[in-house]
């Protein structure tokens, strides 16, 4: 999938997201957030001057530094594949605070059961 492709998810809300093989499972879960919350390219700019703008986040006022964050970080947040730390900032990108993982498991004896993990967010908990 290239990235043109997933670019156009972000503008064109109510595409489908499809999971792909096991290292784009995050990168389509973030990109069909991004999707269901109507996050066009003039949301996705706007969030970007946010997370740019916010302190916490640690980007330099410096213009270089700003740019190239601004253009490090939205390549990230569009590939296809997407690392745990990749995912993570891309919700603080978004402006989540705390998300709870739910994973329901099928076993091969046809029970179900249910896991689940609360996680709060702080940029100093990402890695650059």
């Amino acid at each position: 999938m290239s990235q043109k492709s997933l670019r156009d998810r972000v503008i064109k809300p109510g595409t489908i997201v499809q999971s792909g093989s096991m290292d784009g499972i995050l990168a389509s879960l973030f990109h069909s957030i991004l999707i269901s919350l109507n996050v066009n390219a003039t949301k996705f700019n706007i969030l970007m001057e946010q997370y740019l703008s916010d302190k916490q986040n640690h980007v330099s006022d410096n213009i270089r530094d700003r740019s190239s964050t601004r253009g490090n970080l939205r390549k990230a947040l569009l590939k296809p594949h997407m690392t745990w730390n990749v995912f993570c900032k891309g919700l603080l990108f978004i402006n989540v605070r705390s998300f709870e993982i739910v994973i329901r498991l099928h076993h091969s004896n046809k029970s179900i059961t249910e896991h689940s993990k609360h996680v709060h967010l702080s940029p100093e908990d990402i890695d650059d």
